[in-house]
């Protein structure tokens, strides 16, 4: 996947989840009248027809009629234009885009534990351990020849699944040059599986990881680096391997973390990621960073000594040091930027998508980042007082 691509598809996923964290807030899904959700969409400003082109006023006021029934969602999850919630019942309810699963014909959605998606297509797990799919076909949506029972858990790319047995085999289905096609790669022996947009790792029991998918994202690696492998992160088009010796291994596009020349990644604990960046903390206490230089790929500036834990937000690092101040950098409206904030005597942090939350000592909250998601992370660290 070329890097224009990942950048269209960034702007799309950031909008397109603006809209779904308009939606949630109980004032707005527990309103008496949809148009009071409608007229809380329009004030966002998120009715942009030239970028959304089908994803227009219909949907929006079906979309909100189908929220104020979802009295009892657990959560939800989304496509580009389909978004699907799941019940306190198992049940689960969709709407949205035909040809973005939002139309789901003929697939039974009761005794559901779990639901994904990629970009056009949702896939959920049953109680029963079975899986089924619906949505755009070239993207998953079909299941066709599929061996989907005595499913553990469902791995997406943009464009197509990977389902881990309980005999710790791997099944892909969905499009070819995003991980949906796996011949002549041994899915055996899997302990666990990591995907970037459009590439998935498996990491087999016996240390050593397999690959399959765009190449450009990671589908194809040197073979002779991947064993001895305790863990396997992943930026969008990029994997980075922790192996047993606390180096660390990376490929897939070299813009995005697939490349750390003139990085030292030795003796190193834990590996973080944004969308575009990782971040490494290292046994004594320094943090390394690489990938897009926008993505938190580029601490230059920022002390990265003493520190004990790093949080992520989609395109920003927080470190968090052993005197209790924090430190970010990155994407400034992903949380990357902090100036003028007291971030002393702190003692625990909090993340989401693209904003950061502190509570310190005398339990007030210090939060920044993107405005829409500052409230939601405000809240983890109050509810956690």
């Amino acid at each position: 996947m070329g890097s224009e691509f990942s950048s269209v598809y960034d702007k799309y996923a950031d909008r397109k989840r603006e809209i779904i964290d308009v939606l949630p807030n109980k004032k707005i899904v527990w309103a008496p009248s949809k148009l009071v959700i409608l007229k809380k969409i329009h004030k966002s400003g998120l009715l942009n027809t030239t970028l959304f082109g089908d994803f227009n006023i219909l949907i929006f006021e079906s979309l909100a009629s189908e929220l104020m029934k979802v009295k009892s969602m657990i959560y939800k999850t989304k496509t580009f234009a389909g978004i699907a919630a799941l019940k306190s019942s198992g049940d689960v309810v969709v709407w949205g885009n035909l040809h973005h699963g939002g139309v789901p014909t003929g697939v039974d959605l009761t005794c559901v534990v779990q639901v994904f998606a990629n970009y056009r297509a949702f896939a959920a797990l049953k109680s029963d351990r079975t899986v089924v799919a619906w949505g755009n076909i070239d993207f998953g949506g079909n299941t066709f020849g599929v061996d989907l029972t005595n499913v553990e858990h469902v791995f997406y790319t943009l464009s197509a699944f990977a389902a881990l047995k309980t005999d710790h085999t791997v099944v892909v289905w969905g499009a070819v040059n995003y991980g949906g096609y796996a011949a002549g790669v041994d899915l055996t022996d899997v302990e666990s599986v990591c995907s970037t947009y459009a590439a998935f790792a498996a990491l087999k029991f016996n240390r050593s990881v397999v690959v399959w998918g765009y190449s450009r994202s990671g589908g194809r690696a040197s073979k002779v680096n991947l064993y001895d492998v305790v863990r396997v992160f992943s930026t969008n088009t990029a994997f980075a391997a922790l192996k047993s010796d606390h180096t660390v291994f990376v490929w897939g596009y070299a813009r995005c973390g697939g490349n750390a020349v003139g990085v030292d990644l030795t003796n190193v604990e834990h590996v973080f990621s944004t969308n575009n960046a990782f971040a490494a903390i290292k046994f004594d206490g320094t943090v390394v960073a690489w990938g897009d230089e926008y993505g938190g790929g580029d601490a230059t500036g920022v002390d990265l000594t003493n520190v004990k834990h790093v949080l992520s937000t989609s395109g920003a690092f927080a470190a968090f040091k052993s005197d209790n101040s924090v430190v970010a950098w990155g994407n400034w409206m992903k949380g990357g930027h902090a100036s003028g904030l007291d971030l002393t005597n702190v003692v625990r942090m909090f993340s989401n998508q693209s904003a950061f939350a502190v509570l310190k000592s005398d339990d007030s909250v210090v939060v920044w980042g993107y405005k829409n998601d500052c409230n939601n992370v405000r809240k983890l660290a109050e509810d956690s007082i």
